[in-house]
């Protein structure tokens, strides 16, 4: 920021935006906001994530897209200045998390894998969207280490229709077409579904409101 080297700057915040944000992290959360109750903890969870990044993000962007960020900012609850131009850059902290970034390298690993192959079938016509994709996965004794110290929910994150997992020396994934039923409310592919066409989570959330 001191040499106005925003070019670079942009270089690096682009691509967290447009893979880990964009298409990853608010893609597989829209099922968690969408449906969810809206008091529930883990919908809360995202909200305040989503709530964070984007504050810090408009921080980073105001000297580079001032007038943008400042519309942005005055739409945000909760905001604590008048102005973005009034607050402060975010500044670095030092986060022990190394054991939890090295574990997310790891489980993307597999998601690559899977995303690869999930093209591959929709390409042959295999399939006509990922919520369809039954998968038969192998993955190394540290991926599976991984994303049990994340403990990621892999139908949930990869947004797949299930999965059988098996150990093995080196990952390999092959994907076949579910044979689900679709829920009527979240449209996920689910082995049953009640007369309301509502999977048992949808179904749940329905009677609670009703109580």
């Amino acid at each position: 920021y001191e040499q106005y080297n925003f070019e670079r700057i942009l270089r690096l915040v682009m691509p967290f935006i447009i893979n880990d944000i964009s298409a990853f992290y608010l893609d597989y959360t829209k099922d968690i906001l969408y449906i969810l109750d809206e008091n529930d903890f883990e919908r809360r969870c995202v909200q305040s994530t989503i709530y964070d990044i984007l504050l810090r993000l408009l921080k980073l962007l105001t000297p580079i897209i001032p007038h943008t960020a400042s519309e942005v900012y005055s739409h945000l609850p909760y905001r604590e200045k008048e102005d973005i131009y009034l607050e402060d850059m975010p500044k670095k902290q030092r986060l022990e998390m190394a054991e939890y970034l090295d574990a997310f390298e790891q489980f993307e690993v597999l998601r690559d894998e899977v995303l690869k192959e999930i093209e591959v079938a929709r390409a042959e016509k295999l399939l006509s969207k990922t919520l369809e994709a039954e998968l038969d996965v192998v993955i190394t004794k540290e991926i599976d280490e991984a994303i049990k110290l994340l403990e990621i929910n892999l139908i949930q994150v990869l947004m797949v229709a299930g999965i059988n997992v098996n150990i093995g020396n080196e990952v390999s994934v092959k994907v076949s077409k579910s044979n689900h039923v679709t829920c009527s409310r979240c449209w996920n592919l689910v082995p049953e579904i009640n007369e309301d066409e509502l999977c048992p989570r949808c179904a749940k959330i329905i009677a609670k409101r009703s109580v």
